[in-house]
């Protein structure tokens, strides 16, 4: 599971390997993607077996003449973000919930990690979401 705090802006990718029924989905059916996180849009595309989301537009992404926009986070608040992943192709379309993103505040509770170190009889993130 993924862990951020309140205002980052991660500098790496979200990499999601959509599954079925606990096996993962043959993403060659597929040639699009899109990822939103608790309701806000990220660029994302198809890189081998995974869906790759950027959290801020890259150089890659520019279009002539259009200056990129500031990076901004969408990390407003703290609670668990639901991630929900569409792959389209010619033949199909799907949509599959994967597993939600972590936003911390450090404010003297504990975050993901220190409880962890403390209860370490915890289920792992793999029991919980499979």
């Amino acid at each position: 599971m993924v862990a951020y705090k309140v205002g980052d802006i991660p500098s790496e990718p979200l990499a999601i390997v959509p599954t079925r029924d606990g096996e993962p989905v043959e993403l060659s059916t597929f040639d699009a993607a899109s990822v939103f996180v608790d309701g806000t849009q990220i660029i994302a595309g198809i890189e081998g077996d995974a869906v790759v989301g950027q959290w801020v537009p890259t150089y890659a992404d520019l279009i002539e003449g259009v200056p990129l926009p500031e990076p901004t986070s969408i990390f407003t608040t703290a609670g668990l973000l639901p991630v929900v992943v569409t792959l389209t192709g010619p033949l199909a379309q799907e949509t599959f919930e994967a597993e939600p993103v972590v936003v911390e505040e450090l404010d003297g509770w504990h975050t993901l990690a220190s409880a962890r170190r403390l209860w370490t009889t915890s289920l792992s993130d793999e029991a919980l979401f499979g």
